[in-house]
């Protein structure tokens, strides 16, 4: 997303970057929304999981 707007990127692009074909993508992935969503998820409970462990005072 720092070379072209999310809306401007389709599934070759991103296949082509992660060096993988598209029907690889698509095994583990609906669309390009999927694969964003399922990052942000990723990034939350990694958040989550280090705040969890932070004690309160």
């Amino acid at each position: 997303m720092a070379d072209k707007d999310f809306e401007q990127i389709t599934v070759n692009d991103i296949s082509d970057r992660a060096n993988l074909n598209r029907g690889t993508f698509y095994l583990h992935f609906t669309d390009k929304y999927n694969l964003l969503y399922r990052c942000i998820e990723d990034h939350l409970n990694n958040m989550i999981e280090v705040c969890s462990a932070i004690p309160f005072m």
